[in-house]
């Protein structure tokens, strides 16, 4: 309050401000699963406007600043929102300085995260015009986003995706949910809302998460946050919707779903879906989900990816893995634990 007086009377130069309730992970914050990381894969700011903070004490997430639009100009960047992406009613396509980007609405409200993160969305503006909704733009890679090639969604992208895509899709989701968990000190943030219409990709197949606002910052010390309201989760974890509780678990959750997903190619997740797979479980029947479509898949890769789903989507939250220890599961072929049947109504459960 000292320096605020000393400024209320003088005519010394002033520090340029941050906006408030944007936020910018720090150059100094490393991501502590750094050692499974894609090669060459970089990501720089897209907005050069942001002003670090001198006090460098607090390496995890800084004020940052993005441009504010009105609603006027989004209905030009949208063309009066006439482009919905993927049937998704929550997402449009539009153009913004000859870019292609993605508008979405939202319930986040001011508070949005913008990390730098080779699979996390780089996030161009947003707009808070229209009383209790907002908007966020985001770029809008080449690829689209991934439920545009489940079950042929979207007839206009290829038929289906090679093994080698789904890999470096499945890897790259996970790398940015870890990173999300463990990439920074004192705290961590989850997603919250992780679905196959929150991962876009690039021109060259890398994942991307959107999605995420920093009211899902949590403390070190806190094990979940309760959200009064989730947009798009098709089968959302068994403690969310029986108790509202999102934690680290409830994003492993998600994404052994989306692991299954991209294996079987299908859009529909529901319990007869969970039922379907633990069955052939099993019997010993995994491959027999795996999309038909597929050439060249090396079966007992395969085969490990389906079992590291099912471990990630036990319906017990403390028998799922970390995501820091999906990453490990996904790159060596160290013995796995046995999984349990995910659907509550059966105690049975796999031998190794």
């Amino acid at each position: 309050m000292k320096r605020v007086l000393e400024m209320l009377d003088n005519d010394e130069a002033l520090p340029t401000p941050s906006y408030p309730g944007f936020y910018r992970e720090n150059e100094k914050s490393q991501d502590s699963s750094s050692d499974i990381s894609e090669d060459s894969d970089t990501i720089e700011s897209e907005s050069t406007e942001h002003s670090e903070p001198e006090d460098a004490s607090n390496p995890e997430l800084q004020p940052s600043f993005i441009t504010e639009y009105s609603l006027e100009d989004l209905n030009i960047i949208t063309d009066n929102f006439s482009s919905i992406l993927a049937g998704n009613h929550f997402q449009y396509m539009g153009s913004l300085d000859e870019q292609t980007v993605a508008v979405e609405e939202t319930n986040i409200g001011s508070d949005i995260l913008v990390l730098d993160h080779p699979n996390i969305i780089n996030i161009l503006g947003y707009c808070s015009e229209v009383e209790e909704k907002y908007f966020i733009i985001y770029e809008y890679p080449t690829n689209g986003h991934l439920a545009d090639y489940l079950n042929g969604q979207d007839q206009t992208r290829p038929e289906h995706l090679e093994w080698g895509t789904r890999v470096k899709i499945i890897k790259g989701v996970a790398r940015g949910i870890s990173f999300l968990h463990h990439g920074f000190e004192g705290g961590y943030i989850i997603h919250g809302d992780l679905n196959p219409s929150k991962i876009y990709l690039d021109d060259s197949w890398k994942a991307k998460l959107c999605g995420f606002g920093s009211a899902n910052i949590l403390d070190e010390d806190q094990d979940f946050c309760e959200f009064s309201e989730y947009e798009t989760l098709q089968f959302i974890p068994p403690e969310v919707a029986t108790y509202g509780w999102h934690s680290k678990k409830s994003d492993v959750y998600n994404y052994g779903t989306i692991l299954l997903q991209i294996l079987v190619n299908t859009s529909v997740v529901d319990p007869a879906f969970f039922n379907k797979v633990w069955k052939q479980w099993e019997q010993d029947k995994m491959l027999e989900l795996l999309d038909p479509k597929l050439n060249q898949c090396p079966d007992e890769e395969a085969q490990r990816y389906f079992h590291i789903a099912l471990l990630c989507v036990q319906y017990e939250p403390e028998k799922r893995p970390s995501m820091s220890e999906v990453l490990e599961m996904l790159n060596n072929d160290d013995p796995l634990p046995p999984p349990f049947n995910p659907i509550p109504s059966s105690s049975s459960h796999a031998t190794a």
